[in-house]
């Protein structure tokens, strides 16, 4: 078992009480700095700063070091900026960076931080502490939502997906298939999905919002976590829901039928893992491409995803789960869509236009945007298939945490916190 001997640091932690259980297994001093008080709701008993107000004392102090380092950062921020917005960074962007870098190493070192945990590695503020992490050798955890969603996360000492160590670690794991995987616990009514995680979320954004009038957030976030925003995203996966499943593709079809899955359109598996622009563009180019080849081309949205795209009338737009489609589908494209982990018990072709930990040998094949015509006109989709069960069974059994949201067991978290830290001998 992990001694209780670190003096922690969170960030932003996941919209769960994951970071709070660590720090109950593996803290003496818990310490926080929130982009947002509202994040302090999912940090009982931390000490939490909030990191615009550490940033302001540094905002006078000019240093060109600190700013060359956050030139050199790879952020959603960055890319957002440079695929969206067509430019980089501007002085002022760079010098608040700059100053909010500067104020954590020194916090960091005036508090002997030796071990920090934070969600999800792209966010701008994020990627700069792991940054300090690697120059002060500062431990560190990244959370994320794990592939087998809602039912799981994922802990890495890396990053998370394209980030992650997940390639190194199958590639030296022998896996046995008959090991079983941890049972279902009735505990699954506080998953990420439950309405108990929502309510809990919810009082997040009416903190937020409040705070907004009196007090100055972080700048330049991912999110303004609008509370209308949500309410519209989650009415729109109830209506989803409550649709029949209706079998939107036709059994006696002859012609090959293609299957697109697509990210949430700000998505950072978008802007920061692939050259795709956005979803409408990979919308048009397979319309044209599957129109020209004879091909019936099947989309499957994100089902967070509020925005409205445009689609030819010979386009199916699928919103059945994952597992309803496959037994329809000849080959599959995704930039690194969670939906991947279905399509590993199945042998359909799955070709990835990002950065992914399913462009291994046996799994899946990366594919260049310009590249996917040839891929389609060619037909030659066969893929060797033979790694995907061990890999499945490598992430269930040995990668990922089983729980989620408010749903995590103490022997679970444990257990990975003792492979990822090590247990005293």
């Amino acid at each position: 078992m992990t001694e209780k001997k670190y003096t922690i640091l969170s960030l932003d932690p996941m919209y769960s009480s994951l970071h709070w259980m660590i720090s109950q297994l593996v803290a003496e001093r818990k310490y926080a700095i929130v982009s947002c008080a509202a994040f302090c709701l999912y940090l009982p008993g931390f000490r939490c700063y909030l990191a615009h107000n550490l940033t302001k004392a540094y905002c006078d102090d000019s240093n060109d070091y600190a700013r060359y380092k956050i030139k050199q950062l790879n952020s959603y921020y960055h890319n957002y900026v440079r695929k969206r917005k067509d430019r980089e960074l501007d002085n002022s962007e760079l010098n608040y960076m700059a100053a909010f870098y500067l104020s954590v190493k020194d916090f960091i070192q005036q508090k002997k931080i030796n071990l920090v945990i934070l969600h999800n590695d792209t966010r701008w503020h994020h990627a700069i502490v792991i940054q300090l992490c690697q120059e002060l050798s500062v431990p560190y955890l990244v959370t994320e939502q794990g592939y087998h969603r809602p039912y799981t996360t994922m802990i890495d000492q890396k990053g998370c997906n394209a980030n992650s160590d997940i390639a190194l670690q199958f590639n030296r794991t022998t896996v046995d298939d008959s090991t079983l995987w941890h049972p279902l616990l009735p505990t699954f009514f506080y998953h990420h999905e439950s309405w108990f995680s929502k309510l809990y979320f919810s009082g997040f954004l009416v903190v937020h919002g409040i705070e907004k009038i009196i007090s100055q957030p972080l700048k330049y976030r991912h999110s303004t976590y609008s509370l209308k925003k949500y309410i519209k995203r989650w009415g729109l996966k109830y209506k989803k829901s409550m649709l029949p499943i209706r079998n939107q593709v036709n059994e006696d079809d002859f012609i090959p039928q293609v299957l697109v899955i697509l990210q949430l359109e700000s998505d950072s598996q978008v802007l920061m893992f692939s050259d795709v622009v956005s979803n409408q563009e990979l919308i048009e180019k397979f319309e044209m491409w599957c129109q020209q080849h004879r091909l019936t081309l099947l989309i499957k949205p994100h089902p967070l995803d509020v925005c409205d795209y445009n689609y030819q009338p010979s386009t199916k737009v699928c919103l059945q789960p994952i597992e309803v489609l496959i037994d329809y589908v000849d080959v599959a494209f995704t930039i690194n869509s969670s939906a991947v982990f279905e399509l590993l018990e199945t042998d359909i072709p799955m070709y990835l236009f990002g950065e992914s930990i399913f462009n291994q040998d046996g799994i899946a094949k990366k594919c260049e945007l310009m590249d996917a015509e040839l891929c389609l006109s060619a037909r030659h989709w066969q893929q060797d298939t033979s790694r995907r069960q061990a890999f499945r069974t490598f992430l269930q059994r040995d990668y990922l945490l089983f729980g989620s949201g408010f749903s995590f067991q103490r022997q679970y978290v444990q257990q990975k916190l003792d492979d990822l830290l090590g247990s005293p001998s």
